[in-house]
């Protein structure tokens, strides 16, 4: 059997701390003693890699992304490139609108700002420049390929054969003396006459085209006036 009375010549155990805080735990918001904190540049490093490690921000000094500020400046090049061409120039005015979206979303993420305000530029400009070659295209088209009113006018003393092209093909009249022939047609402003006699009076014709004198000529036996391509002239008869 055991003895379990107290022995009071034992003094009781006391802290070694004698209620001091150990030593060897760190002060509030410290280091522990004996410990090295983990370098500065390994921290960004993984805030760089792992973005969530920041609170989802992105690490100080980590580049800004600029997949959007790219793109918008790719399509901005391509609009403000094609736009001065005929037609194809059209494609801007959706590339120029995309360029502006992309670029403007790219700002508000905070992305390459030099590249998205470049594609906006750039994408604005093309749209401009591609609506002023639309307009010009088409007023010179409606002056070229359009409408036309031509007057044929010939001056003869004597019986002769006028040829004349009508916007389709060749017409031939005698006439007896002066004459004068109005046609209105659709398409490119070219017309030809040409009066012919056997005689030796004096011969004279004009062409007008849309009320302005487009060729004169003065002779015998046989003049001829022609505006645009002298491939109409060719069809006239008796023409080598």
């Amino acid at each position: 059997m055991y003895d379990q009375t107290p022995r009071s010549d034992i003094s009781p155990a006391t802290d070694p701390h004698d209620g001091k805080a150990p030593e060897s735990l760190p002060p509030e918001g410290g280091t522990p003693e004996g410990t090295v904190p983990a370098p500065r540049g390994i921290v960004q490093d993984l805030q760089s890699r792992y973005p969530g490690l920041a609170g989802h921000d992105y690490a100080e000094g980590a580049p800004p992304p600029m997949g959007l500020a790219l793109t918008a400046l790719v399509i901005g090049i391509v609009s403000f490139l094609e736009a001065s061409v005929p037609v194809i120039g059209l494609f801007s005015f959706l590339a120029g609108p995309l360029a502006i979206v992309f670029g403007v979303v790219a700002l508000r993420k905070k992305q390459k700002k030099a590249m998205a305000i470049a594609g906006i530029v750039l994408g604005a400009a093309g749209m401009v420049i591609a609506g002023i070659v639309t307009v010009m295209v088409a007023y010179f088209a409606n002056q070229v390929v359009g409408t036309h009113t031509v007057r044929y006018v010939v001056t003869s003393d004597e019986p002769a054969v006028v040829a004349y092209f009508n916007g389709s093909e060749t017409v031939e009249e005698e006439i007896t003396g002066d004459w004068q022939k109005d046609v209105s047609f659709t398409g490119l402003p070219y017309a030809a006459v040409s009066v012919e006699s056997t005689g030796t009076a004096t011969l004279g014709c004009e062409v007008s085209m849309d009320g302005s004198s487009a060729s004169t000529n003065t002779g015998t036996g046989q003049v001829s006036c022609v505006t645009g391509n002298m491939q109409f002239w060719q069809k006239m008869p008796g023409q080598q």
